[in-house]
């Protein structure tokens, strides 16, 4: 099973006590990252 983007923003929502807006974005900040570090390591 695949998690998506917005799984894992309710998960931070619901079992952390984000709230959606700073769930959602923490999320958005953790693949951007994920990406450019993706990125780097496969120069």
């Amino acid at each position: 099973m695949a998690l998506t983007k917005a799984d894992l923003a309710e998960n931070l929502f619901e079992k952390l006590g984000f709230s959606k807006r700073d769930a959602k974005e923490t999320v958005e900040v953790f693949s951007k990252r994920l990406e450019n570090h993706s990125k780097v390591a496969n120069r």
